[in-house]
């Protein structure tokens, strides 16, 4: 018994005195989107299973999937544009999926009188560049005969003041965000949520390069279940993690309420026809790339399977 405290011990000793350190770069300001990262370091499961790992915030103006590519990030998140990252030649792969479904919507206000997809012929269409690349808005739109060159995008401000006073007429934005925010100044809305219509794709894929998951197998799989394992406590934990976001990664002084609500909303997506955390299945993968590339948006033809991590990490045992 002795013995085995001992061993005990001195494993757990020796992980702590040989941390591996690596990074892992978010895709987006601090919130509960990232929570599952956030417990996995505070919880003490990366340090468990031997690794430092220094998340690193969110700038504009960083190409992250190259970063990655170049090695100078060993981990990052990714939205479901990620497919088009590895087209261009990056040399990434995804480790898992987080949303089974894309948090990404499209917002209007009741008293606009845009109530239907074909209401937005003509229309003015606040998004990013990312969310006006992602095929689950492309795709919702153009199935209701929209031709996207009918819209008019406008360069996305951030602020869901703009749908409210006018400044648009419909606003991208995340399920897990600005309902929350409408709710409370008591404005009402119209959701166009791609799954409602068929496009339930994925998005929040962690992801690495093939050369540093070649090259250091045995930490990306320590990282990867160690980060599963903080999303399951994260989602088992909801109001103690919002508590944590607040108190501690808290950049863009999101409420506890807001943050609590986020939680809830990210949970059933990220659960959404599915009871497995972080599953990818490569016919769903296959069809999104599809769908980019029957739009044209495609540059050079891949193998969905070089975008999926190898069976081998799969079947690698944590020593």
């Amino acid at each position: 018994m002795y013995g085995f405290i001992f061993l005990l011990f001195f494993n757990v000793s020796l992980y702590a005195n040989e941390l591996q350190k690596v990074t892992l770069q978010l895709s987006w300001f601090d919130q509960f989107q990232f929570a599952g990262y956030y417990i996995a370091k505070e919880k003490g499961f990366y340090e468990a299973v031997g690794l430092d790992v220094e998340i690193k915030p969110f700038e504009f103006g960083i190409d992250i999937p190259l970063e990655v590519s170049n090695g100078t990030f060993d981990f990052a998140v990714g939205r479901e544009t990620l497919i088009l990252e590895r087209t261009k030649n990056r040399d990434i792969v995804a480790l898992y999926a987080l949303f089974q479904a894309t948090p990404l919507v499209l917002l209007s206000t009741k008293e606009s009188g845009i109530d239907s997809i074909n209401d937005f012929k003509s229309k003015r269409i606040m998004t990013t560049i990312d969310d006006a690349s992602e095929v689950s808005l492309k795709a919702m739109i153009s199935s209701h005969n929209v031709r996207l060159e009918e819209l008019n995008f406008l360069k996305h401000s951030h602020n869901i003041q703009d749908l409210i006073h006018k400044k648009t007429d419909v606003i991208s934005a995340y399920i897990s965000k600005s309902p929350f925010d409408l709710n409370q100044l008591g404005v009402e809305y119209n959701m166009f949520d791609p799954k409602a219509y068929g496009f339930d794709m994925y998005s929040d894929f962690l992801y690495t390069s093939h050369q540093f998951l070649n090259n250091q197998s045995t930490i990306v799989k320590r990282f990867k279940e160690a980060s599963l394992k903080g999303w399951e406590y994260a989602y088992s934990n909801i109001d103690q993690t919002a508590q944590l976001i607040f108190e501690k990664y808290n950049s863009q002084n999101i409420s506890l309420e807001a943050l609590i609500f986020e939680g809830t909303e990210l949970k059933k997506l990220s659960y959404f026809n599915t009871n497995e955390l972080g599953v990818i299945r490569h016919e769903k993968l296959q069809r999104i790339y599809d769908l980019y590339n029957v739009m044209g948006l495609v540059e050079k033809q891949i193998k969905i399977k070089d975008f999926l991590v190898p069976d081998i990490l799969n079947r690698l045992e944590l020593s």
